[in-house]
């Protein structure tokens, strides 16, 4: 049958000025997201005989949080144009309710799988006119999760984006 998943999403944020300051803004950003999705896996384990096989149904279902708390610097050039520098952390976790988590080996433990990523996130812009600004961005990202069998795909890994 064919693929078919369902995303449930809520996004939430905040934008606090500091002491009352134009110049400094302390904001966040949130999700709390459910995907549900029909397509199953099963895994015959490589092997010929049925009794080790294992046949998840919902495989890539998942229930997701995650929090982005930042700090913004703004300082003024000119009429109309700010210089922006931003800093900050996020965090996602998501969980698959009906996957088990492999070892490195294969094997199965009695965990469901997560994966957790933690970043820090640096930026600025630079106002070149009203309309448009030069922007720098670097990111570094932690992926870690509690499946280690990484036969076919990669679940621990860093990120480092600079644009």
């Amino acid at each position: 049958s064919k693929r078919n998943d369902y995303v449930l999403a809520n996004d939430m944020g905040f934008d606090i000025p500091i002491l009352g300051s134009d110049n400094w803004v302390l904001s966040g950003d949130g999700n709390l997201t459910y995907n549900h999705s029909n397509l199953d896996f099963y895994d015959s384990r490589g092997t010929l005989i049925l009794n080790d096989d294992l046949y998840t149904k919902d495989y890539y279902t998942f229930f997701s949080v995650s929090a982005y708390p930042y700090i913004t610097y703004y300082h003024p050039i000119g009429k109309d144009k700010k210089f922006a520098l931003r800093g900050g952390y996020s965090f996602l976790y998501r969980h698959y309710p009906g996957r088990l988590a492999q070892e490195a080996n294969g094997a199965y433990t009695d965990s469901k799988e997560h994966d957790m990523e933690h970043a820090v996130h640096l930026s600025s812009s630079y106002p070149i006119t009203r309309e448009l600004s030069w922007v720098t961005y670097f990111d570094y990202a932690r992926v870690k999760s509690n499946q280690k069998y990484e036969q076919f795909y990669t679940y621990t890994y860093n990120i480092y984006q600079i644009q």
